[in-house]
């Protein structure tokens, strides 16, 4: 009688599993389009793909099964294919790619097309260091930014490359290496997937000022017979007292502060290796 007792307590616990494995593989069977959103330049190709759903696929852009010529086309594979003339317009609104999976619509997905010449400018904001500034931009697939920074129009000064995003969207550089209290001008560059470029409008940004009694003191001998180099003087300053002193510093060649970073407790300014004890 025991033995009895157990086998449909078992076979109870095989179907309720069996029951819960059955429940999440087919789930709302509503489709769901990945990428989410994408940046794209015109005539550039991006694999969308419906994932939580199985069946027949039929793919729509702007409600038009399989696009067109003006809007982008898309196969029923999901390869869509942007628009290689865009209308002027509409060159700030996105198209939306949908799916229909044996019947079940998805929800619509915007794909914006860069369009160089003509695209939503970069921003220039501040950030905790009054000294940089955080530059952001939406770049389409498969393309790079850098940004030109300087005190005037000539800019003379060019940060690293940084990718966009995978099936494109906003790239943010950190611009440093800029003095106290200056007024800047910047612009992003960024280099398209066929290897041409787009040119961002100029930016104004205005760098804050450090408190006085936080910069070191630092005297700068310059001899007449040498010539003048480029580059910038790392520090790893240590104070015999107390305060709110800065410790890792980056000057220009004449002595002025253009970056810090503020040390938390137990940190050391690595790969930062001149010290420099400051009375």
């Amino acid at each position: 009688m025991p033995g009895a007792k157990r086998r449909p307590l078992k076979l109870g616990f095989l179907l309720v599993t069996v029951s819960l494995v059955a429940g999440c593989v087919g789930g709302s069977g509503v489709p769901v389009i990945t990428p989410s959103a994408a940046l794209v330049s015109p005539g550039q190709a991006l694999k969308f793909r419906a994932r939580g759903a199985r069946g027949h696929r039929v793919w729509f852009v702007n409600g038009m099964l399989e696009g067109s010529l003006t809007t982008g086309t898309i196969t029923n594979h999901g390869l869509f294919t942007a628009p290689s003339v865009v209308d002027p317009a509409s060159f700030h609104s996105p198209l939306h790619v949908s799916v229909v999976v044996n019947g079940a619509p998805s929800l619509s997905v915007p794909v914006s097309v860069f369009v160089p010449g003509n695209f939503m400018p970069g921003t220039v904001s501040s950030t905790a260091n009054p000294l940089v500034a955080s530059y952001t931009i939406a770049v389409p697939e498969g393309a790079s930014v850098q940004v030109q920074c300087g005190p005037d129009t000539n800019y003379g000064r060019t940060t690293w490359s940084q990718p966009a995003p995978d099936a494109g969207g906003a790239v943010t550089i950190l611009v440093a290496g800029m003095r106290s209290s200056s007024i800047y001008h910047m612009r992003a560059v960024v280099q398209l997937e066929d290897g041409t470029q787009a040119l961002d409008a100029d930016h104004v940004f205005t760098t804050g000022a450090v408190p006085a009694n936080r910069l070191p003191a630092i005297t700068v001998s310059q001899f007449a017979d040498l010539a003048p180099h480029s580059g910038i003087e790392l520090f790893s300053l240590v104070y015999p007292g107390t305060g709110n002193q800065l410790t890792a510093v980056a000057t220009d060649l004449s002595g002025n502060v253009i970056w810090y970073y503020d040390m938390g407790p137990g940190e050391w300014p690595f790969p930062i290796t001149e010290s420099r004890i400051i009375q």
